[in-house]
């Protein structure tokens, strides 16, 4: 499965349970600097069930994970298109504007958003334009 954007390492390993396919996928990246320090990771689990795919992510959306979720979601697309997807962010800390954006693009394409708690509320009170 190619998800990794350039500059990025990939890790993938499959699990075949009863209830259908979960491969994990770690990203990590080194920002070119001089320190070499990390950038906060965003995890993404896939989990393949009949009829559906869900992304659960968990760490940050911002900066370059936008583009893996879009990858992501590209793909997912691409390969199973009348299959339903989902999003699970029970487990995301924060979402930048651009993950937000990304996020609202998703939903108006028909994926949904699963999660709780006033992250989620946030995002929800975004997507229906309200005020902050």
């Amino acid at each position: 499965m190619g998800l990794a954007a350039p500059g990025m390492s990939l890790s993938t390993s499959g699990l075949a349970g009863c209830h259908g396919h979960v491969t994990h996928v770690a990203t990590t990246r080194t920002l070119p600097t001089v320190q070499q320090k990390r950038e906060p990771m965003l995890k993404i689990t896939i989990h393949d069930a009949a009829g559906q795919r869900r992304l659960e992510l968990e760490g940050r959306l911002a900066r370059a994970w936008g583009y893996e979720l879009e990858h992501g979601w590209r793909t997912a697309q691409a390969s199973h298109p009348n299959r339903t997807l989902a999003v699970d962010l029970t487990s995301v800390t924060f979402i930048d504007q651009a993950g937000r954006y990304l996020l609202q693009w998703m939903h108006r394409d028909g994926v949904r958003l699963v999660g709780s708690g006033l992250l989620l509320q946030d995002l929800w009170d975004h997507l229906r334009g309200s005020p902050a």
